[in-house]
C-alpha cells in the first residue's frame, strides 16, 4: 500500500497513468513490505543476490547454458527500470528517479524481478510541467536533458556497476550488455508508442534515445509492409539466445536470421492478427 503522503505526488500520478500500459510493469512508491526486495545498491556489491538470481532462472529455464543465462539474467535485471523511465517519459515528460539507492527491486521465485519500488517520490520534469515547483522535482530545460537525465542514472547506476559485476563473475562481453540494453530502450519506445497510437514519434524517439548512448549500437527500427500499410518492428542487435534451449527455436526477430527472415515472420505474425 502506498503511504498516504505519497498519494499525491506529482509521480504517483504519472505511475498511475503508466500502470496500465503493461502487467508486468509494477511500481509501487514507499518503502516495500515483504520478503525479497532488494536494495540495486547493495545487489550490485553482494554476490549472494546476484547468484541467487541466476540459480532462480537457470531452475525455472531447466537450464545451465551460460550463454542463455547471461543474457536473462541481465535482461531480468533492467527491465522495471527501463519500462518505467520510458513510460513516465512519454506518458508524461516526466522521469522517476531510478538511482540505486532509490529503488528497490523485488526478486520472484522464477528469478524474474517483478516489482520495483521508489523510496522517494523525486522526479525530473520540464519547466513547463504544472508540478515544476513541487518540492520533489528537478527541472531540466528540454527533451533531451530528459532523455539525458534518465540516460545517466540507468548507466551510472545501474547498467555500469552490473557490467562490471557481470564480467567478473560470469565473464559476460561488454558488447552483449550494450546491445541488450539499447534494445530494451529501442523496445520499449516502440511497443509503448504503438499501444499510445503514437506511430509517428517513433524513429524520432528511438534515434533521439540511441544517439545519447557512449556507444554505438545496431538496434533501430524495422518497418514491415504488410496489406499496404507500414508496421514498425523492433531492429534487435543482441540475441536472447532462446535458441540454445531444447525445442525452443529461434525468434520472430532473432538478430540471427537474415533481415528477409525476419520480415517474413513479422508478416506471418500480422496476418494471424
Amino acid at each position: 500500500m502506498v503511504p498516504q503522503t505519497l498519494t499525491h505526488t506529482p509521480l504517483h500520478e504519472t505511475l498511475t497513468r503508466v500502470a496500465p500500459l503493461n502487467d508486468h510493469l509494477k511500481v509501487q512508491l514507499g518503502t516495500p513490505d515483504g520478503d525479497d526486495w532488494f536494495s540495486p545498491a547493495a545487489f550490485l556489491q553482494d554476490e549472494t543476490v546476484l547468484e541467487t538470481l541466476w540459480t532462480r532462472i537457470a531452475r525455472e529455464a531447466e537450464t545451465t547454458d551460460r550463454a542463455y543465462l547471461k543474457q536473462s539474467v541481465f535482461g531480468a535485471y533492467i527491465w522495471q527500470l527501463t519500462v518505467c523511465g520510458v513510460a513516465s517519459y512519454l506518458i508524461a515528460r516526466r522521469v522517476p528517479d531510478l538511482s540505486a539507492t532509490n529503488a528497490m527491486l523485488h526478486l520472484d521465485d522464477k528469478g524474474w524481478i517483478d516489482a520495483m519500488a521508489l523510496l522517494t517520490p523525486r522526479f525530473a520534469c520540464l519547466p513547463g510541467d504544472p508540478a515544476a515547483g513541487d518540492l520533489h522535482a528537478t527541472v531540466v530545460p528540454d527533451d533531451e536533458a530528459l532523455r539525458r537525465f534518465y540516460l545517466q542514472v540507468l548507466l551510472t547506476e545501474h547498467v555500469e556497476a552490473f557490467m562490471d559485476a557481470m564480467k567478473s563473475r560470469y565473464k559476460y562481453g561488454l558488447r552483449a550488455m550494450q546491445e541488450t540494453l539499447s534494445d530494451r530502450i529501442a523496445g520499449s519506445l516502440i511497443w509503448l508508442l504503438k499501444d499510445l497510437e503514437r506511430k509517428a514519434e517513433i524513429h524520432a524517439e528511438v534515434e533521439a534515445f540511441l544517439s545519447l548512448l557512449p556507444f554505438t549500437s545496431k538496434s533501430g527500427v524495422l518497418e514491415v509492409s504488410f496489406e499496404g500499410q507500414v508496421e514498425p518492428f523492433l531492429k534487435r542487435a543482441s540475441c536472447c539466445m532462446s535458441y540454445r534451449l531444447p525445442q525452443h527455436g529461434y525468434c520472430t526477430s532473432c538478430p540471427l536470421q537474415p533481415e528477409e527472415e525476419r520480415i517474413r515472420r513479422f508478416q506471418d505474425y500480422l496476418a494471424r492478427g
